[in-house]
């Protein structure tokens, strides 16, 4: 069982998420806030734009880790933290480091201890049970299974009628055995064992 909370953010900017990012704010603790962010999605010439760009505006966490692959501190995986922030951009290559680090058994034990967990974009799509939800080019060479800790959804982020037509979302369904949650940039879900809340006009489909 999960006593955190994980929220899927549609992907978009600092305005188009607002409404989503006071949900986060609310759900976090008063007082000092403890978080580890990754944002290993991103290329490493990006890393710094991210970690401005993070801690500009989320300046309510007192306390922010950055977890880096080109330069891993195991230790970061062993502390506890109110908060993760998985960022967004390449979802394979998120997926493939996730693995590789083990941060996905790290992030279900945060999860059983409360942690609030945020995936935005790319670091939404790798919580669901497949990645092909991604554009094809980010997507690993073998598994496209992701981590499947949204009982059986996986997550289109970016949503919009034109580019995600429903015979496409059909067909996505059909060949990996999923429903599939669709999230607009200005949109996202508030997820735990017991509900889903709805920031925004979020499309569900089910098999």
């Amino acid at each position: 069982m999960m006593d955190g909370v994980i929220i899927l953010g549609g992907g978009g900017d600092e305005h188009q998420s607002r409404r989503l990012d006071a949900e986060y704010k609310k759900l976090l603790p008063k007082g000092d806030i403890k978080c580890l962010y990754i944002p290993t999605a991103l290329a490493l010439k990006d890393y710094s734009t991210a970690c401005e760009w993070f801690t500009k505006n989320y300046k309510y966490i007192s306390s922010v880790s950055v977890f880096d692959e080109h330069n891993p501190d195991a230790s970061l995986l062993e502390q506890l933290y109110d908060t993760v922030y998985i960022g967004g951009g390449n979802t394979g290559h998120l997926l493939d480091v996730i693995k590789q680090h083990n941060i996905h058994v790290f992030i279900r034990e945060q999860l059983e201890k409360g942690c609030v967990l945020y995936g935005g974009s790319a670091g939404a799509i790798i919580l669901g049970k497949t990645i092909r939800t991604a554009p094809r080019n980010e997507w690993p060479h073998q598994v496209n299974l992701g981590l499947d800790m949204l009982n059986g959804f996986s997550v289109i982020p970016h949503y919009n009628h034109r580019d995600f037509p429903t015979s496409m979302i059909n067909i996505l369904m059909s060949d990996n055995k999923t429903n599939i949650i669709c999230i607009p940039e200005d949109g996202g879900v508030i997820y735990t064992n017991s509900y889903q809340k709805h920031i925004g006009t979020i499309s569900v489909f089910k098999k």
